[in-house]
């Protein structure tokens, strides 16, 4: 959750136009949640444990190999969404896959959802101005193949 508000948070600052139609439309929360989620999403990767041998793209995965699940970089294929460097609170198409699918899905998917729904509004309508304290250069993220965020995210704020 942290991870999810910190990562969309940052998201919007880097898309003004989307931080204020936000702003001005809290009824756009779950929708805007979901394209934060697919833009920036908490998880980065799924691991998985190869049961059957198979061949993938010229690849022998054997029982037992390890095989990372580029979570973030699906949801930005370009054959799925449009633009998909590009936040756009508005958007349709394909449901991302920050959560996984199917019988993975993480188990908490529904209360994360929730989460980020009450807390990204609640932050930009209590304080007029945010703006990030430091060069977005500047900002340490974890060093993590899994987990997708930052050590800190220093900001400015003002009521």
């Amino acid at each position: 959750t942290t991870n999810q508000i910190a990562n969309g948070l940052l998201a919007l600052l880097r898309f003004p136009q989307e931080f204020n139609l936000l702003k001005g439309n809290p009824e756009l929360a779950q929708r805007a949640i979901e394209e934060l989620l697919r833009y920036d999403g908490p998880s980065g990767a799924q691991v998985r444990v190869v049961k059957v041998e198979q061949e993938l793209r010229g690849k022998v995965l054997k029982p037992g190999d390890r095989v990372f699940l580029m979570l973030n970089a699906a949801n930005r294929d370009p054959d799925a969404y449009e633009q998909p460097d590009r936040l756009h609170l508005a958007r349709g198409g394909p449901a991302h896959l920050t959560f996984g699918f199917g019988m993975h899905i993480c188990l908490g998917f529904p209360l994360a959802r929730m989460e980020g729904q009450v807390a990204l509004p609640a932050v930009v309508r209590h304080w007029k101005d945010i703006a990030l304290a430091v060069p977005e250069a500047k900002i340490e993220w974890l060093n993590s193949m899994v987990f997708r965020g930052m050590q800190a995210l220093p900001l400015r704020v003002g009521t």
